[in-house]
This record gives C-alpha cells, sequence and structure tokens, in this order.
C-alpha cells in the first residue's frame, strides 16, 4: 500500500507502510526528521536486524554485541557506509557494486535494528529500486564476522555493512517506509 503525503513545504513524499511480517500498516518512523531524496534516488527503512533471536542461519546476536558494533558503525556513516548486492568474499566494500548508503541505524530497546538506506541511482542501486518499484522486498543481511560459541550466540570482532541479499538472516526484516524525491505540486 501506498500513502502519499506532503510536508510543510508542499511538497510530495510517497511511503510504503507495511509491516511484512505482520501484514498491518504502521503509522510511526524511527525517524523525525525530514530528508531530502536526491532525484533519483530512494529511501527504504526498517528492521534490518533483531538481537536475542535466532535467526534462519542459526545464529544468535546478543544485544549488547548489536550494541556495542552498532555504536562503533553509527561513527563510521558520516564518511559514508556502503553495502553492496549479496555479501562478496572478504570485508572490504567496493564501490563499484555499491547499492544503498547506510543513512542511519539504531537499536531499539525491543531488540529490534533500525535501518534507513538511500537506495543509489547507480546500476546496482537502480537494480534495487526497480525490485521495490515492482512491490518487491529487498532482504538485508549484516556483513562481519566473529566467533560462534556453542550455544550459537555470535561474538563480534567487526560489523562492516548491511548488504541485500536474496535471504535475510531474519524473517521479519523488511523495510517499512519508502521514500521518493520530493517535487513541487
Amino acid at each position: 500500500m501506498f500513502v502519499f503525503t506532503h510536508d510543510d513545504m508542499g511538497m510530495r513524499k510517497k511511503q510504503l507502510s507495511i509491516n511484512e511480517s505482520t501484514g498491518q500498516a504502521l503509522t510511526e518512523t524511527c525517524w523525525t526528521e525530514n530528508f531530502s531524496v536526491p532525484n533519483g534516488m530512494m529511501v527504504i527503512e526498517g528492521v534490518i536486524g533483531v538481537a536475542d533471536i535466532q535467526n534462519q542461519n542459526g545464529r544468535i546476536y546478543p544485544f549488547n554485541e548489536y550494541k556495542r558494533h552498532i555504536e562503533s558503525l553509527r561513527e563510521r556513516l558520516e564518511h559514508g557506509v556502503y553495502g553492496e548486492m549479496f555479501h562478496p568474499e572478504d570485508m572490504e566494500v567496493n564501490i563499484e557494486r555499491a547499492t544503498h548508503r547506510i543513512l542511519d541505524i539504531k537499536l531499539l530497546e525491543n531488540g529490534n535494528v533500525y535501518g534507513k538506506f538511500l537506495l543509489l541511482d547507480n546500476v546496482h542501486g537502480s537494480n534495487c529500486q526497480s525490485i521495490v518499484r515492482s512491490g518487491g522486498w529487498l532482504p538485508v543481511s549484516s556483513r562481519g564476522y566473529g566467533e560462534l560459541d556453542g550455544n550459537n550466540h555470535v561474538t563480534l570482532d567487526l560489523l562492516q555493512t548491511w548488504d541485500v541479499v536474496n535471504e535475510g538472516g531474519f524473517k521479519a526484516v523488511s523495510y517499512t517506509h519508502l521514500t521518493l524525491p520530493t517535487k513541487r505540486i
């Protein structure tokens, strides 16, 4: 379902407001500030991970592990943290394959990791935008490394980014809001 809204400047925004895991419409976002989406790009936001829950890969990311590494990742956002289509073999992000820039990321008290991504207007980002425009979902998965204990709890050494993948680690992971470039009406 698409909902059109207008901001105080008369700018038109288009938001997708359905939670994939429950099918319920959502009315809130984690961000209150406005963001002007550059032409040719698109912003998606939503839950991109969940702490203390076993994911589809059998891993459990403890809340404090996520918290420590998300705080570190947030410090890098100002200079640009990018993700790619599919996980590459190494931890380096190849800008030529970038699909999105992470604009913000938060770990909420309920354990949900909430992310806001700017889908780029390059070849790979445009492919992602086409999937969204067709009504499809863009599952994401964190890229990092660390150790897995005998109880499947992850101790991270590095949380590099989130990448677009075929199947995310969490079934509940989905974007809940879509914002397209604004235009005067």
